[in-house]
């Protein structure tokens, strides 16, 4: 599976004020983060270049200790596509999985069954495609509230292994599996070994808190369920990854965007959900040029400073992603916008994520 790097430049330490050499009066001159930023930047050879890794003091309240995420070779600009969705063809998906028309029994107008295997289909143009065995509803998906309860747990968290199947030959048979489907250039975003110990004590705690019967608790079920992966991806054009989640637009429509979530057990896929895929219209783009790692972090501040905040901040990831906007409902019709997604993790809050327009700097609301 091809591996995306990233742009590499010297790492450069930022600091909140300098000693200026040669004053008479030694005297310490205040540097504000836009001065430290478009300073540091100036001084690498190429002025709209970036750095894969930034770790300063931004504005009162917020800090950055962020990652760069760019594509391989990074000019500085890149291309807004035309798209279009195209809907999976149910055959094509049953193939993939060893089953035949013959073999599934409709349940109701895109909803089908095979023995425990049930496939639900959609053709809107927000539609997906979601396959569950009976016992993908017996998973809970990774939450970072239980991380730090379930850190004991032997094997559980992101990017550990499991007894059953390494990591590694689970990422590469679910890519496989989507390209036979039809998701090309999918990409691996994140992976979690998730242990039956982590599956019950969710369930314990759920419980506890009234939101389980007792009885519906799964006991001695768990030694044939089994210990699980939870795989994230989304697809990629131009190396720069669709970004994973729902938006809604202007009129109030949601749409999907390119998250890929399966859930793998020694049994092999209990749960895949997809999103209808997105299809470049090659011929129909328009290059543009992208707000360097200066004039992002210019934006972030600005709209930090004009946010009251009741906690601290740190800015934890910036990357190059694509958003597909709606622009003609009618036809299906929409816009590749490059965006920076920028996570912040909070004391309180973890993982929100702010979206820029990645060649203007506006904010978009979602």
């Amino acid at each position: 599976m091809k591996m995306k790097k990233k742009v590499l430049i010297t790492v450069l330490s930022f600091v909140a004020c300098i000693v200026i050499a040669g004053c008479s009066d030694n005297q310490v001159q205040d540097i504000t983060p836009d001065e430290v930023v478009n300073q540091t930047i100036a001084e690498s050879e190429t002025p709209n270049s970036l750095v894969d890794h930034i770790n300063m003091e931004l504005c009162e309240n917020v800090n950055v200790d962020a990652d760069i995420a760019v594509p391989n070779n990074f000019s500085g600009s890149v291309n807004k596509y035309k798209a279009y969705v195209e809907p999976f063809v149910r055959d094509d998906v049953l193939k993939v999985f060893g089953v035949s028309e013959q073999d599934v029994e409709q349940l109701s107008d895109n909803l089908y069954r095979n023995e425990n295997t049930f496939f639900e289909f959609s053709n809107e143009v927000s539609g997906s495609l979601s396959i569950k065995t009976e016992n993908a509803g017996c998973y809970y998906m990774y939450n970072p509230d239980y991380a730090e309860a379930c850190s004991t747990i032997e094997n559980f968290g992101e990017d550990q292994e499991l007894d059953f199947q390494s990591s590694g030959m689970v990422k590469e048979e679910v890519v496989e599996l989507l390209e036979e489907m039809g998701i090309n250039n999918a990409v691996v975003k994140r992976m979690y070994a998730l242990p039956v110990e982590y599956h019950q004590y969710i369930e314990k705690t759920y419980a506890e808190n009234g939101m389980l019967q007792e009885s519906e608790m799964l006991g001695e079920r768990w030694n044939d369920i089994g210990d699980c992966y939870e795989i994230i991806l989304t697809t990629e054009y131009d190396d720069i990854s669709i970004y994973e989640d729902t938006y809604v637009a202007e009129d109030d429509s949601a749409y999907n965007g390119g998250k890929i979530q399966v859930i793998y057990s020694k049994d092999g896929i209990q749960r895949l959900d997809a999103p209808n895929q997105y299809r470049i219209m090659e011929q129909d783009f328009e290059t543009v040029q992208v707000l360097g790692t200066e004039e992002i972090l210019s934006v972030i501040q600005t709209k930090m400073n004009n946010v009251i905040l009741t906690e601290n901040y740190t800015v934890i990831k910036l990357e190059l992603c694509y958003l597909p906007q709606i622009i003609n409902k009618k036809s299906g019709d929409f816009l590749m916008q490059p965006i920076w997604k920028v996570t912040l993790n909070g004391e309180d809050s973890m993982g929100t994520n702010y979206l820029f327009k990645a060649d203007t700097g506006e904010e978009i609301q979602w």
